[in-house]
C-alpha cells in the first residue's frame, strides 16, 4: 500500500511539473508588461485621498476592496458597509470574483500600495 501511494504521490508531482502553459504565460506578460508603476501613477486608475474624498462627498456609489493579509486586517480594519476584504492571495478564485461589483467604482486599499499598482 506504502509502494502504491509513493508512485501516486510521485506521479501526482511529475504531472504537475508539465502543467506550465507557455502560450498563457507569454500572452500575461505582454498585457501586465505595460503595467509599471509609472503607467500607473499617470494613469486615471490611480486616486489620491482628495480624490477620495471628492467621490465620498458627492456620495457616488462605490466599494472598498481590502486586498491585504487577514493579519493586517486584523490590526486595522476597514469596517463598513460597502467594504469587501478579500486578501490578494484570494483575489482571483471564482467565489471572489463573482462578489466584485460590475457597476460600481472599486477602490482597492492594501498596507503600502504596492499591492495595489501590481493588479490594477
Amino acid at each position: 500500500m506504502k509502494y502504491i501511494f509513493s508512485i501516486l504521490l510521485s506521479f501526482s508531482f511529475l504531472t504537475s511539473a508539465f502543467a506550465y502553459d507557455e502560450a498563457l504565460a507569454a500572452k500575461m506578460d505582454k498585457i501586465f508588461s505595460k503595467v509599471t508603476q509609472k503607467n500607473i501613477i499617470k494613469s486615471k486608475l490611480m486616486i489620491d485621498n482628495k480624490e477620495l474624498f471628492k467621490i465620498l462627498r458627492e456620495k457616488k456609489k462605490f466599494v472598498f476592496l481590502d486586498i491585504r493579509t487577514e493579519a493586517e486586517m486584523a490590526i486595522l480594519g476597514l469596517k463598513t458597509d460597502n467594504t469587501l476584504e478579500i486578501p490578494l492571495e484570494h483575489l482571483f478564485e471564482k467565489k471572489n470574483l463573482d462578489r466584485l461589483p460590475k457597476d460600481e467604482l472599486i477602490v482597492l486599499i492594501c498596507h503600502s500600495g504596492s499591492r495595489e499598482k501590481r493588479r490594477l
